[in-house]
This record gives structure tokens, C-alpha cells and sequence, in this order.
């Protein structure tokens, strides 16, 4: 399965914080493979991006994928500052998920910071 998470239609105007030099702000991070290491790949993102593709190979009934990356949003005023996003800052972020027979669903981030794809798409 392929899944992009597109930050652009987030209400925190949220990027990438990948490097020291660039749009972020203090702590950065890359992406980093967490759980699932093997099952991770092609994920390329640059600091100030606002969206990121990734690919997951083989993951089992139940199985777990997950990565880390810095993500600080850019409001003039904001909560808690630009280094900290909070989940009103996710609400509205789109992910597609595009599965291997092709099918794909659009989900926003919810006020819970989930978004959701059918599990008979997973099928």
C-alpha cells in the first residue's frame, strides 16, 4: 500500500522539519522508520514540505508500520508555539491510502488525530 499524508488542507499550515537549516523551527527530525523498518521505504520528504509519500510492503493482518518526523506549523499565533503542533493543528490533513488492486480512499485527520481507511480496502 502507498500512503500520502498531505498536510496543505491541515489547519495548522503544518511542514516537514527535517534539517538545522531550514523553514522549522529549533528540533528537527527526519523521517525515521520506528516499527516495521522492512516494511517502510521510498520515503523522501524535505524540510518545509507539507506532504510526504510512503510505500508499505507486506504488512500482516494487524500488523504495525510507524515513523517519526518533526512536524512544527507556521501561525503567526498558535497554542503552543511553532515547535509544538496539537491536534487541532492535524484536523483536516489528508491521507490516501492507494492499495495494491489499485483501490484507493481519502481520509482527513479527524479531532482525535486519526484518519481512517476501510478494512475491506485492505483486503
Amino acid at each position: 500500500m502507498t500512503v500520502v499524508i498531505d498536510m496543505s488542507s491541515g489547519a495548522g499550515n503544518l511542514i516537514f522539519d527535517t534539517t538545522a537549516a531550514g523553514k522549522g523551527v529549533e528540533v528537527f527530525q527526519p523521517f525515521e522508520n520506528v516499527k516495521g523498518v522492512a516494511l517502510v521505504s521510498g520515503a523522501e520528504v524535505n524540510d518545509g514540505d507539507q506532504s510526504v509519500t510512503v510505500k508499505i510492503f507486506e504488512l500482516e493482518p494487524g500488523g504495525v508500520a510507524s515513523f517519526t518526523i518533526d512536524v512544527d506549523d507556521s501561525l503567526e499565533n498558535c497554542e503552543l508555539g511553532n515547535i509544538r503542533v496539537t491536534g487541532s493543528e492535524m484536523q483536516g490533513t489528508s491521507v490516501t491510502f492507494t492499495f495494491d488492486n489499485e483501490t484507493t480512499h481519502t481520509s482527513l485527520i479527524d479531532a482525535n488525530n486519526k484518519a481512517h481507511a476501510p478494512v475491506d480496502a485492505c483486503s
